[in-house]
């Protein structure tokens, strides 16, 4: 019996509807360079409030394109927020970092501030984002989440926290951290 050479999505694309390995695949096929072998950057924000913030406000961590693959991400506090907590998602950058919302709680839904912690995952926290669509660009990411997008909008979007009950503090520290390729 004659073996078979499976491919995996670095030679050919895979979608929903072809899931198992390919069997086929052009030797000019090739995926980009931001799947296959780009640099892993590393992106760290700290927002510092001494004033209680509601379901109105919204942090703005950083910035990534839209083409940026996200990895992975954290979220850190340190319990100075008496109660409270947050969601993670995105947003426009827009002018003055005033853009609309994409997807409030895309990456972490409800995730308790209020209490110490360190490095918490929150990519797929959320459960909108699954294990295999890390790595996906932002925008492909969006498109999971409440975007309606076909193509990459080339926009630059921020990732953001939004508190989701009035969070109370004394001095509160949220950090954000985040491993990501640099979308080109």
């Amino acid at each position: 019996m004659a073996s078979t050479t499976y491919f995996s999505d670095h030679f050919a694309t895979q979608t929903a509807a072809t899931a198992s390995p390919s069997t086929v695949t052009s030797p000019i096929v090739r995926v980009s360079a931001g799947v296959s072998g780009s640099r892993v950057r590393y992106k760290r924000a700290q927002v510092i409030t001494t004033i209680a913030s509601d379901s109105t406000d919204v942090y703005r961590f950083f910035t990534l394109k839209s083409g940026a693959r996200l990895i992975n991400m954290w979220i850190s506090s340190d319990g100075g927020c008496t109660a409270g907590s947050v969601d993670v998602g995105l947003h426009l950058s827009g002018t003055n970092h005033d853009g609309a919302v994409v997807d409030a709680n895309l990456f972490g839904d409800d995730v308790t501030v209020s209490s110490a912690i360190s490095k918490t995952a929150v990519v797929i926290e959320a459960t909108t984002i699954q294990h295999e669509d890390t790595g996906l660009t932002l925008w492909e990411m969006a498109n999971i989440g409440a975007a309606t997008l076909t193509e990459d909008p080339l926009v630059n979007y921020d990732i953001t926290a939004t508190p989701n009950t009035t969070l109370s503090v004394a001095v509160c520290e949220l950090t954000l951290e985040c491993l990501y390729t640099d979308g080109t």
